[in-house]
């Protein structure tokens, strides 16, 4: 059976579980045993707090084989048992709620991007190719359940030191003369490769960066609009909240809460057992590392806007304030999926032209960003860092089946 491609359909006709569906996709058995291992340290490690499984059980039988001296064999039992529950446990969830898988996977690829940005030495240190490898047993488990799973917007976080590397080769013989036209299309990503890029072309181009959004540029992307010159927008374009995410959440949001039980524990100390549940739940770092997400994240927007945008602004302090209250405030945002149009980013502060003004740059900015939409509609294409010569780096994910 060998090379020889399975098709789930005929494996769910048989009524097998998704763990079993799992196996099946892996006719080799070390393939197997390598990409289960991979799994369940996933599910029994880094999201045991999100799936529920039988933890109580194994918690009481690991304390029963201490006691009668046990070999070690059945405590892995009880824990393949426990991992065979949290996988038919995920896939029924994440068919009832296909919302609920995507943050999962949107919080595990966050999480799993904070190692790669520690120091080498340290033991949690991953590399970013590491963290596509353990998306591959999910991508399989998924595809042999038949759940569709949104690859390219999962991925698109994994955005490391190769963007910079694309970003140079995409630049690579242009005449620095003459600036540069960002054309960006973009959800946003990982800050510190945010700032990596800004600095990147800052090096390069200076001030002298046009940003083109010709429908979204959000959070890290609404961060490179605010480090050029001049950011063009049509009517149906968007710039989004820069409000930092933090394992998945908005690290606003996480101080916003904590803030308010502190202030409902001083009013009211009856409420003291209902915060204690919600925050006894917190990483015993989780504050510290929201706090410094902010300040990270908004200190260089403003550095940006104050050296850039508003260089030439008398009082330009009043402006960034202005346009942070609105980019960097959770509290008026609500979401971090919030959008931004132009007319707003006008009225905040923020350098706006509108690509409607002329007709034939508008015509020209399009043509690029349709183009560019359906290539990314369709097949395995992810990302597309490209210049107008056609040097490219285009960025690929394994389509759901």
């Amino acid at each position: 059976m060998v090379g020889v491609e399975i098709k789930p359909s005929e494996l769910i006709e048989e009524n097998r579980t998704p763990y079993q569906l799992f196996q099946a996709g892996f006719p080799n058995k070390q393939t197997l045993a390598t990409n289960q291992n991979a799994l369940k340290k996933v599910l029994c490690d880094y999201l045991k707090l999100i799936l529920q499984g039988d933890k109580n059980l194994v918690a009481q039988q690991e304390k029963q084989m201490v006691l009668d001296g046990k070999k070690l064999h059945y405590l892995r039992n009880y824990y393949d048992a426990d991992f065979e529950i949290r996988v038919n446990e995920l896939v029924s969830r994440a068919k009832q709620d296909p919302k609920w898988i995507d943050t999962v996977l949107m919080t595990l690829v966050s999480k799993l991007m904070e190692r790669t940005r520690l120091e080498k030495t340290h033991d949690d240190y991953m590399k970013s190719s590491n963290v596509e490898n353990i998306l591959k047993p999910f991508k399989k488990l998924f595809k042999m359940t038949d759940i569709p799973i949104a690859w390219g917007k999962i991925t698109s976080q994994i955005n490391d030191d190769n963007d910079i590397n694309a970003f140079m080769s995409c630049i690579h013989g242009l005449d620095k003369t003459k600036g540069l036209d960002l054309i960006l299309h973009t959800p946003g990503g990982e800050v510190g490769a945010t700032e990596s890029i800004v600095h990147y072309l800052i090096q390069i181009f200076g001030i002298d960066i046009r940003v083109i959004v010709p429908q979204i540029a959000m959070s890290g992307g609404t961060m490179i609009a605010c480090s050029s010159k001049e950011i063009l927008m049509g009517k149906q374009s968007s710039l989004g909240p820069i409000d930092p995410q933090y394992r998945g959440v908005s690290a606003q949001g996480v101080l916003s809460e904590f803030k308010k039980a502190q202030d409902d524990v001083k009013q009211d100390k009856a409420l003291i057992p209902l915060w204690h549940s919600i925050i006894s739940k917190y990483n015993p770092t989780l504050i510290g590392e929201c706090q410094n997400a902010v300040k990270w994240s908004e200190g260089i927007t403003r550095e940006w806007l104050k050296d850039g945008m508003l260089k030439d602004e008398n009082e330009p302090i009043p402006i960034i304030d202005r346009i942070m209250s609105t980019i960097a405030s959770h509290d008026n945002t609500k979401s971090h999926e919030r959008h931004i149009s132009a007319t707003k980013a006008k009225e905040i502060g923020l350098n706006i032209t509108m690509i409607e003004d002329e007709q034939e740059l508008q015509d020209a900015i399009l043509s690029v960003h349709h183009a560019s939409i359906l290539s990314l509609s369709v097949g395995r294409i992810s990302k597309i860092i490209e210049n107008q010569n056609g040097t490219s780096m285009i960025g690929v994910y394994d389509l759901p089946k």
